[in-house]
């Protein structure tokens, strides 16, 4: 006899694709794309995407560009809270400004 298995996630049915998109802020000229799966990190398709910046170049990404900081001298990052201790006022309004660049 066969049972039947239900999937109670909708995340289990569907196939997610990321998009990546680096845009110059000056001339809003696009540098380069990357797609893939929805499951690979912001970082590797970054570096998978093969895009060559100049180290003067600033960068600006969001908490899945963590490792970026490591890489690229002038890499932006928002600030992070941990459970030891939370988020100054200043550094809460930063991350509000680099939400809205």
């Amino acid at each position: 006899m066969q049972t039947n298995t239900v999937l109670n996630s909708t995340a289990a049915r569907t196939a997610h694709l990321k998009f990546q998109l680096l845009i110059c802020a000056v001339t809003q000229r696009i540098l380069g794309t990357a797609t893939s799966a929805g499951t690979v990190h912001d970082l590797k398709l970054f570096r998978q995407s093969g895009v060559r910046l100049r180290n003067n170049t600033a960068l600006i990404g969001d908490a899945g560009y963590q490792g970026l900081c490591r890489s690229h001298r002038h890499a932006i990052m928002t600030h992070q809270a941990t459970q030891a201790s939370l988020l100054s006022a200043d550094q809460r309004h930063d991350n509000r400004v680099l939400a809205h660049t």
